[in-house]
């Protein structure tokens, strides 16, 4: 599973040298952290996340031939998980009329 990742992972990015992958098992469960160039991660996410579902999806699909589970996490340069990552609050702003002459 983890040479599937790296040859996936280096195929979508520019510098195919910083792609690190690390694992953890437990049970039938297999945790895979991607880690890549700064520059790099968008490529991996894609636009609005298509790129790492479907990667994701081809993952789960030969870990589900195995009778395994499989997760994929991106990990940034702070060390922290992409998932872990505090979410941005949106921030309501006040409309006012403008009255006219």
């Amino acid at each position: 599973m983890q040479e599937l990742t790296r040859v996936i992972a280096q195929a979508l990015v520019d510098a195919p040298e910083q792609v690190n992958i690390t694992t953890s098992a437990s049970g039938h469960t297999q945790i895979l952290n991607l880690r890549v160039g700064q520059e790099d991660t968008g490529k991996i996410i894609g636009r609005q996340g298509r790129t790492i579902s479907a990667f994701r999806t081809i993952l789960n699909a030969v870990a589900a031939k195995e009778k395994k589970r499989v997760i994929l996490e991106i990990v940034d340069n702070d060390e922290h998980s992409a998932r872990s990552t505090p979410r941005l609050r949106l921030v309501q702003v006040e409309h006012r009329r403008v009255a006219s002459v």
